[in-house]
């Protein structure tokens, strides 16, 4: 992956709000294991901001990983953690509305070890397909 390149690696949006994760890779900071410059944007009326953290290639595997795991695009996934950054979307059928939807729970802390300040929004009408964004993580490297 080049380094000046942004990879989206989310973007969602449906009633409620949006929310879009994007990376780019950093200059070999690191021999080991490539970290990569985050914007995670929030959209959750009346708030909107973007918080950017720096995950490493395994952290945006793992949160690869947990996305492509869901079942029918309904489940738990969780980027980041620890003293870094936490992004945690949950998922299940929407009730109501169109047929085939999700409610996604987002939870986003600049640091999962301190969970203030922390913004929680729901984002509804989301298609099931949105956890496909796993398979476009697991393509980094």
């Amino acid at each position: 992956m080049d380094s000046d390149a942004v990879n989206t690696l989310l973007s969602i949006g449906g009633a409620g709000g949006s929310l879009t994760v994007a990376v780019r890779q950093q200059a070999n900071r690191s021999a080991e294991e490539p970290w990569y410059d985050a914007e995670v944007t929030a959209e959750a009326a009346p708030f909107a901001g973007t918080l950017t953290p720096v995950f490493t290639l395994g952290d945006l595997h793992r949160w690869g990983q947990a996305l492509i795991g869901l079942e029918g695009g309904t489940g738990r996934a969780v980027l980041g953690g620890g003293r870094a950054a936490e992004l945690t979307l949950g998922a299940e059928p929407q009730v109501g509305g169109p047929p085939g939807r999700v409610v996604i729970s987002v939870d986003l802390t600049p640091s999962g070890d301190d969970p203030y300040p922390r913004l929680s929004y729901l984002i509804f009408d989301v298609p099931a397909s949105w956890s496909q964004a796993g398979a476009l993580v697991a393509e980094l490297d």
